[in-house]
């Protein structure tokens, strides 16, 4: 709720900075994907011909600077968009 009461670019990094937070924890990440894995009985999404296990995605743009990916790979969301993030110089930057 109180996310909702904020800008949403602070919003937006706040969400940004608990998720890197808790990838920083793979202990964390392991019990988050447990605790988040999806039911047998969950329903899957077709759209434009492709199949999801929910309805539930994150958008590219989301993680602009690969800092929450781990957190954000535990939840199990039915698809992550991540962006390839690149140096000043164009060359591509590992997220790892």
């Amino acid at each position: 709720r109180t996310l909702f009461t904020l800008d949403s670019e602070v919003a937006h990094e706040r969400g940004v900075d608990a998720m890197a937070l808790l990838g920083a924890f793979p202990p964390l990440c392991r019990a988050l994907e447990a605790w988040s894995s999806l039911p047998a009985a969950t329903r899957p999404v077709e759209a434009f011909g492709l199949k999801f296990p929910n309805a539930v995605g994150l958008a590219a743009g989301f993680d602009k600077n690969a800092r929450a990916w781990p957190a954000a790979a535990a939840l199990s969301s039915a698809s992550a968009a991540f962006d390839v993030a690149t140096a000043p110089t164009g060359l591509p930057v590992s997220a790892c």
